[in-house]
């Protein structure tokens, strides 16, 4: 287990992760948001709808960016080093049910050190 990094002033990490039911395509998707103390200022759970784990995966990280008007002040963890890579890297193939999310993630946040790399 990773220890918490301090963060600036008025700095926010947003965890997002989910949990993918193959059978009923459903997802829970988690998202706590932890000021630079590490104190937790908003949790939130939702079901989500989706056609796979990835596709639930990019659709919790977008509704983590709808928590916080301030994103461009946050860092984001995601849990999936494939979702990572195609955000950040811009690696390997896109489906195309994801596509136009991840796009819009990479327009919301160009700067790739808002979104922390999964350990």
């Amino acid at each position: 287990m990773q220890a918490w990094e301090r963060l600036e002033n008025e700095w926010l990490k947003i965890n997002v992760d989910c949990s993918y039911e193959r059978k009923t395509n459903k997802a829970g998707a988690r998202i706590i948001v932890r000021d630079h103390n590490a104190e937790a200022v908003i949790g939130r759970s939702k079901e989500i709808q989706a056609d796979s784990a990835i596709q639930a995966e990019v659709m919790a990280l977008r509704e983590g960016m709808n928590v916080e008007n301030n994103f461009w002040k946050a860092i984001f963890k995601v849990d999936s080093r494939d979702l990572y890579s195609k955000i950040v890297n811009r690696e390997g193939d896109v489906d195309w049910r994801i596509m136009l999310i991840i796009t819009n993630i990479q327009m919301l946040a160009p700067d790739k050190d808002g979104l922390a790399a999964p350990h």
